[in-house]
């Protein structure tokens, strides 16, 4: 008689257990859907941050490109700390500008400011996707269309043109 009772109360958490993963389940599957869809949305921002921060990069000024570095900090959170001190020498460079300086202090300001760009892009690069890493450089292609260059060329021949010369007495 105890094993009958003992099978029926078997059978009722067989049935119980069955009961719970049944209403469970699909409880479990949106908040499975939401996490998923909350890290897809976290990837996109990170890659349009990457993606702006790549293609301003000869016009670090640009609106864009501003956007894209203040929010850094917010769309990378879970960053490593190569990547917070590549941000905070960027920004502390860009802060310290040389606002009075010779062309040479200004050419050399530049060039840092050029290396600490490139070293945050890697930083962010390797933060959002390891694959654009090889042997820890960051493989991009920059490429200037000829006639942008030709067009910035004769913008410069022009201005070169119309300045005033100097007549000597």
């Amino acid at each position: 008689m105890e094993l009958i009772e003992g099978n029926n109360m078997n059978e009722l958490w067989q049935a119980l257990i069955i009961g719970a993963f049944t209403l469970a389940g699909p409880f479990i599957g949106i908040q499975a859907q939401k996490f998923f869809e909350r890290k897809q949305i976290i990837k996109q921002r990170k890659g349009e941050i990457f993606r702006t921060l790549l293609t301003s990069q000869k016009d670090k000024s640009s609106t864009e490109c501003v956007k894209a570095l203040n929010l850094l900090l917010v769309d990378f959170p879970d960053a490593n700390q190569a990547f917070k001190n590549a941000v905070s020498d960027y920004k502390e460079h860009i802060n310290n500008g040389v606002q009075h300086g010779t062309d040479a202090q200004r050419a050399k300001w530049d060039s840092e400011l050029n290396n600490k760009f490139d070293k945050l892009l890697s930083e962010v690069a390797e933060n959002y996707d390891k694959s654009l890493i090889k042997d820890k450089q960051l493989e991009t292609f920059n490429y200037l269309p000829q006639i942008q260059a030709d067009r910035k060329h004769q913008e410069l021949s022009l201005i070169h043109i119309s300045e005033p010369t100097r007549r000597t007495p």
